[in-house]
C-alpha cells in the first residue's frame, strides 16, 4: 500500500490494494535478513503493478484467471539466472521479469509514474476493509510458518 500511495510504480493500478489487516513483521524480518531483493506475489484483479520500497522491488503477477472481474489476463515471468567468475566460483543472481498478456504479447517495464488519485487508508480483503477474515489469520498462520521455517534453515 505504500508503494501504491507514495512510490513511483510501473504497470497497471487500477483496483486497490489487498493486503494482511495486520502487520506480521515479514517485510521487516526481510530487510533485516539482506539478502532479498524482490518480492513477487498474486494478482489483485485490475492490478499488476511493481516498485520499490525501502530498496526491495515489491510486484505484483497478472492474473490469469476469469473466474472474477477485471480485464487485464495474463501471467508475469521472473527470469533468474546464476552468474558465477572465471574459476566457477558463485558470484550473483541476476532477474528480470516481464508480463505476457493473454494475447501473447510481451510487456516489459520501460518506465515508472506516480499514481494519481486519492490514497489508499486502509487495506482491503474480499471486499472488506475491518475486521480479521478466516482468510487473513490463515495467512498470518502459513506466514510465520515460513518465516519459522527459513531461520530455521
Amino acid at each position: 500500500m505504500n508503494v501504491y500511495n507514495d512510490e513511483q510504480i510501473y504497470g497497471n493500478s487500477d483496483d486497490y490494494v489487498h493486503c494482511s489487516v495486520g502487520n506480521t513483521g515479514f517485510f521487516a524480518a526481510v530487510k533485516t535478513n539482506g539478502d532479498i531483493s524482490a518480492m513477487f506475489v498474486g494478482h489483485d484483479h485490475n492490478n499488476d503493478f511493481g516498485g520499490w520500497y525501502e530498496g526491495i522491488e515489491l510486484v505484483y503477477g497478472r492474473k490469469s484467471g476469469y473466474n472474477c472481474y477485471g480485464d487485464f489476463h495474463g501471467a508475469r515471468v521472473v527470469v533468474l539466472k546464476e552468474n558465477y567468475d572465471d574459476d566457477g566460483n558463485f558470484v550473483n543472481v541476476t532477474r528480470n521479469h516481464y508480463v505476457i498478456d493473454e494475447n501473447g504479447n510481451i510487456i516489459t517495464t520501460v518506465s515508472t509514474h506516480y499514481r494519481e488519485g486519492p490514497k489508499q487508508t486502509v487495506c482491503y480483503y474480499h471486499g472488506s476493509s475491518s475486521g480479521d477474515s478466516l482468510f487473513s489469520q490463515f495467512q498470518k498462520i502459513m506466514l510465520a510458518i515460513l518465516v519459522i521455517l527459513y531461520l530455521l534453515y
